[in-house]
């Protein structure tokens, strides 16, 4: 215990340092993502942004989770966030001279993308150089607590700054300015927890280690069915989150969904806390995942279902109180079984993955809402308007709350398949003895 304690000190540094930077990237995120919509007025715009953020990280997961096994994990979390700013800096500086266009800001989001992709394999691996066995499942609720700023606090700030004169730079300046702070905490703790990275410096070539994280999944089935499972569930809620903003704007304007996702997220936040605070119970990580994903659909059924901005913000709340108990019990049965010197590359390779989840989302949510589901939902349409009228309403927005049904629906069944599968009842016996 003693030893927990004299390590979760660090931990706890470089975790404040994150959780100022997951803030500043709200702000900026949501931020952006507003300033594109009002320009397009589409949806497909924004699933454009979002997949600039995300296909360089993906695409180059595995790479930066072997980097994160070879070199200084911490060293490369402040390259991902120094050299990341730079794309921030050139938003701001081409807004200043009136110059910012959708494709200029799909650049310099890309361009932040690729070096951010470090950041992710570095820090989730760090957190088992650092901490016990017994501090998993805290770690990982003080970490989805970080992520949960990004939706509490962050979009109320973007929302008002949005509503002000010049605000998406007061909003890109922000987050430049949070990144400062993280540099500096990180810093502290690679002096003071420097770890044992040297060790981790074989003869092999990074490419060897990649194919040795790939080929760890090969030999270890339920690992790799869970990560197929959190690629369905980034599907989905990557879904969400890219039309959701359009969505809440049929019934409402830009403060009111800050507002909307802010206060849902204290769902998020509550979550999160009672995690860091009790942990999951021991051997039980399997069947909170399986009960939390149901509820998870269960959640998103009742957001297609709403139409009313009150409707809405109860749907969000209790999606979002689901996902750290879903993010952690998958985190915590990954990091009991997969051994500490080569989770950075299997953390790598499960980025890689889940965020496949995302980068399908982004790719096909926008496009299927405005041109398939949307026109489906319109007053011509015979299907909704007489089979699911009753349920959805009619009008703008209805063909995506069609899309949020499907997706609650399939999330579901994803859990149900998954725990029929022999590596994941196996793997749940393991645990178990």
């Amino acid at each position: 215990m003693h030893q927990a304690n004299k390590t979760f000190r660090p931990f706890l540094l470089l975790w404040i340092g994150q959780l100022i930077a997951v803030f500043g990237h709200g702000v900026s995120s949501f931020a952006l993502g507003l300033h594109v919509y009002t320009l397009t007025h589409k949806a497909t715009a924004i699933s454009m942004v979002s997949l600039a953020a995300f296909l360089p990280s993906i695409l180059l997961a595995p790479l930066a989770g072997a980097l994160a096994d070879r070199w200084d994990r911490r060293l490369l979390m402040m390259i991902a966030d120094g050299v990341s700013s730079l794309g921030l800096i050139a938003i701001l500086s081409l807004n200043l001279m009136g110059q910012l266009t959708i494709w200029s800001t799909l650049l310099a989001v890309s361009f932040s993308s690729i070096f951010q992709a470090l950041l992710e394999p570095a820090y989730r691996a760090s957190i088992s150089d650092m901490l016990s066995e017994a501090d998993y499942a805290k770690a990982s609720g003080l970490v989805q607590l970080a992520s949960s700023t990004k939706f509490l606090i962050a979009p109320v700030i973007g929302g008002f700054l949005m509503t002000q004169a010049n605000g998406i730079n007061l909003a890109l300046l922000i987050d430049i300015s949070t990144i400062l702070v993280t540099l500096a905490t990180t810093q502290i703790v690679r002096k003071r927890w420097p770890g044992n990275f040297a060790a981790n410096k074989q003869a092999d070539s990074i490419w060897l280690q990649v194919k040795e994280g790939t080929s760890y999944l090969k030999t270890n089935p339920g690992i790799l069915y869970l990560m197929i499972f959190s690629t369905c569930i980034t599907f989905y809620l990557g879904s969400i989150q890219v039309l959701i903003q359009p969505l809440v704007l049929t019934v409402g304007d830009s403060q009111n969904l800050g507002q909307v996702i802010s206060l849902g997220a204290t769902g998020m936040l509550m979550a999160s806390l009672l995690i860091g605070w009790k942990g999951i119970p021991s051997a039980q990580e399997l069947k909170c995942l399986i009960i939390a994903s149901c509820l998870c659909g269960l959640f998103i059924i009742g957001l297609g279902l709403s139409n009313k901005l009150q409707y809405m913000t109860l749907a969000i709340l209790l999606i979002f109180s689901s996902l750290p108990i879903m993010t952690t019990a998958l985190e915590t049965l990954m990091r009991f079984i997969i051994p500490v010197t080569i989770q950075g590359r299997t953390w790598g390779m499960l980025s890689f993955l889940s965020q496949l989840g995302y980068l399908v989302a982004y790719l096909l949510a926008g496009p299927l809402a405005d041109f398939i589901f949307d026109p489906l939902a319109s007053s011509s349409s015979h299907l909704i308007n007489s089979q699911l009228g009753h349920w959805l309403g009619n009008g703008p927005g209805r063909g995506i709350s069609f899309l949020f049904i499907i997706a609650g629906l399939l999330l579901i069944a994803s859990s149900f398949i998954l725990v029929q599968l022999k590596p994941i009842k196996q793997m749940s016996h393991q645990l178990h003895q």
